[in-house]
């Protein structure tokens, strides 16, 4: 992906380093929040790279533990990269807090996996459609915030297409497609785009037929991001409408790797979605 890692991965690294040092010196969670004057739960989230951590923190925290000057001169200069703000913070109104950290991971993954159950993947609906869901979830929405929410979707797909698009394998179950949004002229041009993504040659988009039966991942959307470089930032993401949580232990991203590779061997082959996506457009 891009030769900048966005500040989502910085303050993920960051943490992850902060933590294991801390560790290494033999101070716990609870002894470097009172060293540091903060909550036990604010030094959690910094461990995880939910929080913006101050320079002046890092280089309290780094005299703590005894660190090296050079450590400590490389930990504040990633502290200062990792607090800049990412491209999101542009649409602060629109987007709640606990998705940013999922877009600063998916701008900087090399393999992105997802299943849907119910809606097309944000990341391939078009304009049209998101207004229609939208719409229907919540019509009392005004017309400006609506644009606002249309505006920042599209971003964040041009985002990902310019930092270099990840190898994406997508999952649709067939309840996806049986399921007409806004229209037909609003459907047709949502069909019209899955097959366009599917012709695309980094990205795998299958559909999970009815026929399949059970299958690893019934009643669960999910979004695997896997990272070639740095398999410790491999992240399984979870969401339903009210919030999203993040996965990150190997043994919970070891358990969706496998359950994904079962999900695509029970899906239809590429060639036969293909085929089922363009039938589907041509006669609606």
């Amino acid at each position: 992906m891009g030769e900048s890692p966005s500040p989502t991965i910085l303050r993920v690294r960051l943490g992850q380093q902060l933590r294991d040092l801390a560790r290494s010196a033999g101070h716990t969670p609870q002894a470097v929040a009172h060293h540091l004057g903060l909550n036990p739960s604010t030094i959690s989230k910094i461990y995880n790279g939910r929080q913006v951590v101050r320079v002046s923190a890092v280089r309290s925290l780094a005299a703590l533990c005894g660190a090296e000057e050079q450590l400590t001169a490389e930990l504040v200069e990633v502290a200062r990269a990792a607090s800049q703000p990412g491209w999101w913070a542009a649409y602060s109104d629109t987007v709640a807090e606990w998705f940013r950290q999922l877009l600063g991971l998916e701008q900087a993954a090399s393999v992105i996996m997802i299943y849907e159950i119910q809606f097309i993947p944000g990341l391939l609906q078009t304009e049209a459609y998101i207004r229609a869901t939208t719409r229907r979830a919540r019509p009392d929405i005004a017309a400006e915030e609506l644009e606002r929410l249309v505006a920042f979707r599209m971003a964040r797909q041009q985002h990902l297409h310019d930092d270099g698009t990840p190898r994406m394998t997508i999952v649709l179950d067939e309840a996806v497609l049986c399921r007409p949004v806004g229209g037909p002229a609003v459907w047709r041009a949502q069909l019209e785009r899955l097959v366009e993504v599917a012709e695309q040659p980094d990205v795998t988009l299958l559909v999970l037929p009815f026929a399949a039966g059970e299958h690893p991942l019934m009643g669960s959307a999910a979004k695997l991001l896997k990272f070639d470089s740095e398999p410790s930032l491999d992240t399984v993401y979870l969401e339903n409408d009210r919030s999203g949580q993040l996965l990150r232990s190997s043994a919970e991203v070891s358990d969706y790797t496998k359950r994904f590779a079962r999900l695509v061997e029970q899906a239809a082959t590429a060639d036969e979605s293909h085929k089922m996506l363009v039938t589907l457009a041509t006669h609606l």
